[in-house]
C-alpha cells in the first residue's frame, strides 16, 4: 500500500515534468512535428537507462526504489520509459520474447489508435 502511494505521488509529478517540458518544446520552431512528445519519450527513456545502469553497475537501488522512479516517475513522465524498460528485460532473457513484445506493441498501437478514430468518424 506504501508503494502504491509513493507510486501515485511520483507519477504525478512526472505528469507534471511532462507538461513543463512539452510546454517548453511548444517555444521551439517544430514545422508541425510533435517535439514535445518526441523529446519527453527520448529524454523519459533516457533517464530510465540511466537509472538502471546507474542501479546496475555502481549502487544497487532497492526494488521499491526502481519501481518507484521507473514505474511512478518516468511512467508518468512517459509510458515510453516504462516500455523500454520491460523491452529491456525481455531483452536479457528473451531477444525472440522482446522482439514479438516491441512489434506488437507499436505495431498493436498504431492499429488500435487508428481503429478507435475510424470508430469515432463512422
Amino acid at each position: 500500500m506504501k508503494e502504491s502511494f509513493y507510486i501515485f505521488i511520483f507519477g504525478g509529478l512526472g505528469c507534471l515534468m511532462r507538461y513543463q517540458v512539452s510546454q517548453w518544446c511548444n517555444y521551439l520552431p517544430t514545422f508541425n512535428f510533435p517535439i514535445g512528445v518526441l523529446t519527453v519519450n527520448i529524454l523519459g527513456s533516457m533517464l530510465a537507462g540511466l537509472a538502471l545502469g546507474t542501479s546496475l553497475k555502481y549502487i544497487e537501488l532497492q526494488p521499491t526504489i526502481k519501481i518507484i522512479v521507473m514505474v511512478g516517475f518516468l511512467g508518468g513522465f512517459t509510458t515510453f520509459s516504462s516500455f523500454s524498460y520491460e523491452l529491456y528485460q525481455l531483452y536479457s532473457t528473451n531477444i525472440l520474447h522482446a522482439t514479438a513484445y516491441l512489434l506488437t506493441s507499436v505495431l498493436g498501437g498504431l492499429v488500435a489508435f487508428f481503429i478507435g478514430m475510424r470508430f469515432l468518424l463512422l
